[in-house]
C-alpha cells in the first residue's frame, strides 16, 4: 500500500482522506469526473483523468456505478495514482 508522509508522521491512504470523507472510495468519486456517452442501446461512463476506465452498461445509472467501482478497484490495486 503506498504511503503518504506528513511531517514526521506515515500515514496510509485510508487515514490520509479528511473530512468529510468516511473513506476513500468517497474521496476518489469527489475528485474524478466522468463523462456519459449514450448510444443507441446503451450508455458508456469514461473517467475524465483515466480515459481507459469505461463501463458500458444500458443503463446511464448502472453505467456511473460500474465506472466509480472501477476506478476504485484500479486505486486501490495500485494501477492509478492521483499525484
Amino acid at each position: 500500500m503506498r504511503t503518504n508522509v506528513t511531517g514526521h508522521h506515515i500515514c496510509n491512504a485510508q487515514e490520509f482522506v479528511e473530512y468529510p470523507y468516511k473513506n476513500v472510495h468517497d474521496f476518489l468519486m469527489q475528485i474524478l469526473t466522468y463523462k456519459l456517452v449514450k448510444y443507441p442501446n446503451e450508455y458508456e461512463a469514461i473517467c475524465e483523468q483515466f480515459p481507459y476506465i469505461a463501463w458500458i452498461a444500458d443503463t446511464p445509472e448502472d453505467a456511473l456505478q460500474g465506472v466509480e467501482e472501477l476506478a476504485f478497484q484500479f486505486y486501490k490495486d495500485g494501477i492509478i495514482s492521483l499525484r
